[in-house]
């Protein structure tokens, strides 16, 4: 077993890794954007100051656009700590390097709970999906999310490591994730589901996590502002609408705000309604093989994709297309395990789906994401 993750590890290491490398490699030569914010606190702290400032003197648990971000904290003011004039190189040498940590740890938890070649997969899948890359590379500001897609991941599969001390680094990490990103709020909920409603099948490891985030959660709670942003149920849905830019092909995702011709649209609505139709026949034929369970974590993977969006948008507002990222990794993981359930069933047209999924995959490969 550990020779196989060993393997795993570098292999998925050295493909993410250049992959992130030259997705990053063009980043901007100057401190930009919330990053800059993150700069000029950690070099001279400002308001607004946390409510725990009385035991937090170099401001780790200062709220920033009205909640914490600890390891966007920690991060910035380790690479201020000795020189501040290469922050951008700085940022992205370490960005590069995160987002490679986590494609290992998504490739060995899926690894793990099903195969680790689809383990590699998933890590490349998430690697080569498209996303802005100016905003989510060589940023220190945008490293929790890969964190988030990992921890969710985490939970959903089960797949926990076995020694005491890994264990405790979990818990670690989860807090400090959850000390930086609300949205891990859908995977405390989770974490109850399983406590109170499975209570037999829990693992002591995930009763500890139920205390770890939300001890966390509550902190956070001391610290959220709200933005005041109050959206409506046309406006709702029209946000909703405008999250199928993530699976355009690129000659529709540049025109994001603009009009687009009878042609576009059918093209940008289309599509997710044919994943729609194509994955419900993957998960359908998924069930009759042996693979059954990867169909059913897949389904909550979905699930957990969809609320989540839904709880982005109404907390902004309206969307931002970088918070596509996590529900947009978590869609394909999960087309994943029912296109890898589905090819070992014996119905014979079993590669059409498989096939169609693959072809859209391929086709919003074109481009990245444009900032909305």
């Amino acid at each position: 077993m550990l020779h196989r993750d060993a393997a795993l590890g570098l292999v998925t290491a050295l493909v993410t890794g250049i992959i992130f490398l030259l997705r990053g490699r063009n980043f901007r030569p100057v401190i930009w954007g919330d990053d800059q914010l993150l700069f000029e606190h950690a070099i001279n702290r400002q308001l607004p100051f946390g409510r725990l400032r009385f035991i937090d003197p170099i401001g780790l648990l200062d709220p920033f656009a009205g909640s914490l971000v600890v390891i966007l904290r920690i991060v910035t003011k380790a690479l201020v700590f000795q020189n501040t004039g290469n922050f951008p190189l700085l940022a992205f040498w370490f960005s590069s390097l995160a987002w490679t940590v986590i494609a290992i740890c998504i490739a060995l938890v899926i690894g793990r709970f099903t195969r680790p070649y689809l383990g590699f997969l998933a890590a490349v899948t998430v690697a080569i999906m498209p996303f802005s890359n100016l905003v989510m590379l060589a940023q220190v500001n945008t490293i929790y999310m890969p964190a988030v897609l990992v921890i969710i991941i985490t939970v959903v599969t089960r797949q926990y490591p076995q020694s005491r001390i890994l264990q405790v680094i979990t818990c670690m990490v989860f807090a400090l994730v959850a000390l930086t990103s609300i949205t891990t709020v859908v995977v405390f909920v989770y974490l109850l589901w399983l406590v109170y409603i499975r209570a037999e099948l829990v693992q002591v490891i995930e009763r500890r996590l139920v205390w770890v985030i939300g001890g966390s959660l509550m902190l956070q709670a001391l610290s959220y502002q709200p933005r005041g942003r109050n959206i409506s149920p046309s406006r709702f849905i029209h946000e909703i609408l405008l999250s199928s830019n993530a699976f355009a092909p690129q000659f529709v995702r540049e025109k994001v705000l603009e009009p687009k011709s009878l042609v576009e649209n059918i093209v940008l609505y289309g599509i997710p309604i044919v994943l729609g139709i194509t994955v419900s026949i993957l998960a359908h034929l998924g069930k009759q093989s042996e693979r059954r369970a990867q169909v059913e974590i897949a389904k909550r993977l979905f699930l957990i994709a969809l609320v989540l969006i839904c709880l982005l948008i109404v907390g902004n507002g309206w969307l931002n297309s970088h918070y596509l990222f996590i529900p947009t990794g978590l869609f394909w993981i999960g087309v994943i395990f029912v296109s890898d359930a589905a090819c070992r069933s014996k119905i014979r047209f079993r590669m059409i789906p498989v096939t169609v999924v693959l072809a859209v995959f391929l086709i919003q490969l074109s481009g990245t994401y444009f900032v909305i």
